[in-house]
């Protein structure tokens, strides 16, 4: 229970510090007043709930398996990036053509030592403009820890 507090609250602050990256405080009722402003705004409130949900899902899913090399570990991930030209997931001169979201969850299916592959689910967005190239993506990835401390 501590550790969701922990992810959400550090989630909210990275997305909070960067909309006040990008845009003043003093704007943003005017900008969240606005229907890309109220879209992004309803992102902000859903990211976290869905991703506590799919860990809820996750989580009850780990105790119906058994330990071993297969379904060792699942999780969530959230992340921000900011590209260096206009993101391929937003659309130009918005408030915010760089910013790009990430989201999504891993599940193990098979472990080696420290080499893992996983099934994985990514969904890409602009963070604050409007959306152009969107995409969600299901996958395995290949997953080699060089190092745990």
């Amino acid at each position: 229970m501590k550790e969701s507090a922990v992810f959400v609250g550090l989630l909210l602050a990275v997305v909070l510090g960067y909309i006040a990256y990008r845009l003043p405080p003093s704007k943003w009722r005017e900008y969240f007043s606005t229907s890309e402003g109220r879209g992004i705004l309803k992102g902000i409130i859903l990211a976290p709930i869905v991703i506590l949900l799919i860990a809820l899902v996750l989580s009850l899913f780990s105790r119906a398996n058994a330990q071993g090399r297969w379904f060792k570990d699942a999780g969530v991930f959230v992340g921000l990036d900011q590209t260096f030209k206009q993101s391929p997931q937003c659309s130009a001169n918005t408030i915010d053509d760089r910013g790009t979201s990430n989201m999504g969850f891993w599940v193990n299916a098979w472990q080696y030592q420290n080499v893992q592959v996983n099934f994985k689910y990514t969904h890409h967005s602009c963070v604050l403009g409007r959306d152009r190239n969107s995409y969600d993506a299901a996958g395995i990835e290949l997953r080699w820890t060089l190092w745990k401390r």
